[in-house]
């Protein structure tokens, strides 16, 4: 853990965000909030709730219920006043927002009471006028945070105005002590090889992510068809994720794998609640999302744990992993390229696997460790409080 010196001692920083409810965007909130307090800071964060309050105050941050989510110009202004009053009566000294509809609410709320504000942006956000127009506030504040380098020239292509000192690059980061390879007892990867029926001396793919069309789990079905047809069943693919309540997409997954007699190589192993030792117990992970990921946290926790990342070439990606050096990328949507560099990695002897995981690993130690993140995120603070 980084020693802020208490370079906000004294400031509160309040971070206001849709919901607390999973995924990068509230794993940054929860993280950032604990650097401030490490920082000798006040951390507030205001959203609807969600499962991830508890990690919030955790980290000895406060949360306080706001639904500041609401689209709208009624409802966009109800929330800043509603806003600004907490500001006022919490002294905030500087506001962060994390989505667009918070953004807007953030200008209002931060304008009535004459404080600095900033927004990161996480999503691609893509889209016509009105979509652009709708973004435009997540670089009204006196920064903006882009997450990886593609985010940053989504942000320069939509707003050629902005000048260049109001973007700032600060990439996601990995907590190196919970992804640690060493760290993992034994016992936690025998478990999830038992309950996964791993069978001993095959090599393991591993699919991460919640179960959504855009993911990729179809098109990974297809590839290890392919893989299968090639070499056999020498290996184990799985895929985890929670399928959120799509029934109707993991009953495609399945029917596919049925009709494809995959059963002896694959698995659906619904939500992993142990994601450090599913990464260890993993030789390859792939990540074959069809739209960009704006980062992307998937090969930063497997380069972390040692484990070879595959890849669609494209958004965040493209900067977490080195093609043959780190991991491999494939075409995106690509089927046949997915199978090739699977079954290219599958091929690998145990010493090139491992000269390639030992890679991936220190290109994320050095590039992408999240007190990296938090370290500059708390510079950011400090410049806009003038410490």
């Amino acid at each position: 853990m980084t020693d802020q010196n208490h370079s906000l001692a004294g400031k509160t920083i309040l971070q206001a965000l849709p919901a607390l409810k999973s995924g990068g965007l509230e794993r940054g909130t929860v993280e950032t909030a604990r650097a401030i307090g490490n920082a000798g800071g006040t951390a507030l964060v205001v959203s609807a709730g969600g499962q991830m309050v508890r990690e919030v105050e955790r980290t000895g941050a406060r949360h306080i219920t706001l639904d500041i989510s609401k689209k709208g110009p009624l409802a966009m202004r109800s929330n800043a006043r509603k806003l600004a009053k907490i500001l006022r009566d919490e002294q905030v000294d500087l506001v962060h927002a994390r989505s667009r509809a918070p953004a807007w609410v953030v200008k209002g709320a931060a304008a009535r009471v004459n404080i600095p504000w900033l927004a990161t942006w996480h999503g691609t956000h893509l889209g016509n006028y009105f979509k652009r127009r709708y973004n435009r506030a997540l670089v009204d504040g006196a920064k903006v945070i882009a997450i990886s380098r593609y985010v940053e020239s989504v942000i320069r292509d939509q707003f050629p105005d902005l000048a260049d000192d109001r973007i700032v690059h600060i990439p996601r980061g990995v907590d190196l002590d919970q992804f640690q390879p060493e760290a993992i007892p034994g016992g936690r990867i025998i478990k999830l090889a038992e309950d996964w029926k791993v069978p001993d001396g095959r090599p393991l793919l591993l699919m991460p992510g919640r179960l959504s069309a855009k993911k990729g789990q179809l098109d990974v079905i297809e590839a290890m068809a392919k893989v299968r047809d090639a070499l056999g069943e020498t290996f184990v693919c799985v895929i985890i994720g929670d399928d959120q309540g799509n029934v109707k997409y993991r009953q495609s997954l399945e029917a596919r794998i049925e009709k494809l007699n995959l059963w002896p190589v694959m698995r659906l192993a619904g939500h992993c609640n142990d994601m450090p030792a599913a990464l260890k117990l993993a030789d390859i992970v792939l990540a074959p999302t069809r739209a960009p990921e704006p980062f992307g946290r998937i090969p930063l926790e497997a380069g972390a744990m040692q484990a070879l990342t595959i890849a669609a070439d494209h958004g965040g990606f493209r900067e977490t992993i080195v093609d043959g050096t780190t991991g491999y990328l494939f075409k995106p949507g690509d089927i046949d390229d997915l199978a090739a560099k699977s079954i290219t990695a599958l091929g690998l002897s145990d010493d090139e696997r491992h000269d390639l995981a030992i890679k991936a690993q220190t290109h994320i130690r050095d590039n992408f460790a999240l007190t990296k993140m938090t370290d500059s995120t708390i510079a950011v603070y400090r410049a806009l409080l003038g410490l």
